[in-house]
């Protein structure tokens, strides 16, 4: 999809404030052309042919009883954004939905969805997509998000807020983060316009920069995140939040990173947030492991390998942690224990065939450089390219300029090294 268009709507809203009205007339011409009606069929018994013309041309603002009557007559209910009188009712009820969502409710979610689905007046579509979206339900969604793209103009600027950054949040669980952060950023100004901060928009936003190893914009936004989930007292995306920062922290300030894991931790021990703190437990192994200190790293895996976890994404990421933890400090046979134990599993993980591969390589590495370096440029490389992990493709680069140089390829060493420094100065890790 074009994401001009987004920004085009967007930019316009905020220069215009009256923008429904330019939309109304453009926006029923089209609805009376898609069913087939001309325009005297339409008018009857409303207005003259002339005064309808100039509706669908934008020339006049018609009364609130003359959009009704138009729209009964086009056998529509009347688009929230096209209405000069205040709906309390959906107010409440979306005010509900959204509510249930911010605080991770699932009987309220379920309860004020169906309220959604039943009411006429507001956007259905919209609402399913944010519901499946929220949800993770991902299987025929891109035709729905066609169909909301097309009418964006005529979604309200609550709507359209909303719409941005659940496309946002569509375009992160499908691993796109360029177009997560491009649609999130025009919900971010729209926002601004509208003089209103959403949490969950700026924390999707500092994670999809996060990914991006955007580091410092990351930082600021997931602290001001955190700043609106602790005025709303709402503990679980607080924390959260503010275990995104050590995330991003670790690449530069391991030590700053464990202690605010260690004060994320504090948080969930003595709340009901064991799925929360099983996560940042993981993280904080990440981040002793990048410290080197290898024993409390193992530790906590460990221990996590002895929870009940029904997340296979999860459980897969925590086996494969322990194999590279066990590989960096050369017990190939514990390593190769889990490499096996893990195949035997059927977890589904999107980058399960990658790492079934990368470590079945580390254990039976081929000795033709040939297939050595196939293997890089075919499978390491391009892996650590798609998914912006500039870290990984920087050590692949120096990894294989190593094994250029111990067989006497300098030229081809010096390359590697060159697309080394270019990464290296491209995400700023030279000081």
């Amino acid at each position: 999809m074009n994401t001009s268009i987004s920004e085009r709507i967007v930019l316009y809203r905020i220069k215009h404030q009256n923008y429904q009205t330019n939309f109304l007339g453009e926006y029923i011409k089209k609805e009376r052309i898609r069913q087939g009606l001309k325009q005297e069929l339409v008018c009857r018994g409303i207005c003259s042919v002339s005064y309808y013309s100039r509706i669908e041309n934008n020339k006049v603002n018609p009364s609130d009883t003359y959009i009704n009557k138009i729209f009964k007559k086009l056998n529509k209910p009347v688009p929230c954004c096209f209405k000069n009188d205040y709906d309390e009712e959906s107010s409440r009820i979306i005010k509900m939905f959204l509510d249930a969502l911010d605080f991770r409710n699932k009987v309220q979610m379920e309860k004020s969805f169906a309220l959604v689905l039943g009411h006429e007046n507001l956007n259905k579509r919209l609402y399913e997509f944010i519901y499946k979206v929220y949800n993770k339900n991902m299987i025929d969604l891109e035709n729905l998000v066609k169909v909301l793209y097309a009418e964006q103009n005529y979604m309200t600027n609550e709507e359209l807020l909303l719409f941005l950054e659940y496309l946002g949040l569509y375009y992160i669980i499908k691993r796109e983060f360029i177009l997560a952060t491009k649609y999130l950023q025009y919900g971010l100004l729209l926002q601004k316009h509208m003089q209103i901060e959403r949490g969950s928009l700026l924390f999707r936003y500092a994670y999809a920069l996060a990914k991006l190893n955007q580091s410092h914009l990351s930082i600021v936004y997931s602290l001001k995140a955190s700043e609106i989930y602790q005025r709303d007292h709402n503990l679980y995306y607080y924390v959260c939040a503010r275990s995104l920062n050590p995330e991003v922290l670790i690449k530069l300030l391991p030590e700053r990173a464990v202690s605010i894991y260690q004060e994320c931790l504090k948080i969930t021990s003595c709340s009901n947030l064991q799925e929360l703190e099983m996560q940042i437990k993981f993280n904080l192994s990440q981040a002793y492991k990048r410290l080197r200190d290898y024993q409390n790293s193992e530790k906590i895996l460990k221990e996590l390998t002895s929870y009940i976890i029904e997340d296979q994404h999860f459980a897969f990421n925590i086996y494969i942690e322990l194999i590279d933890l066990y590989l960096k400090v050369n017990n190939v046979e514990t390593a190769r224990y889990y490499y096996e134990f893990v195949t035997k599993k059927d977890w589904h993980h999107p980058e399960r065939d990658f790492y079934l591969k990368y470590y079945n390589y580390q254990f039976n590495k081929p000795k033709s450089l040939n297939e050595i370096v196939k293997f890089y440029n075919t499978t390491i490389i391009p892996f650590f390219c798609n998914n912006y992990n500039q870290d990984m493709l920087i050590k692949s680069y120096v990894e294989l300029a190593n094994i250029y140089e111990a067989n006497g390829y300098y030229q081809e060493c010096l390359e590697q090294y060159k697309r080394a420094w270019e990464c290296m100065r491209n995400e700023n890790k030279i000081f």
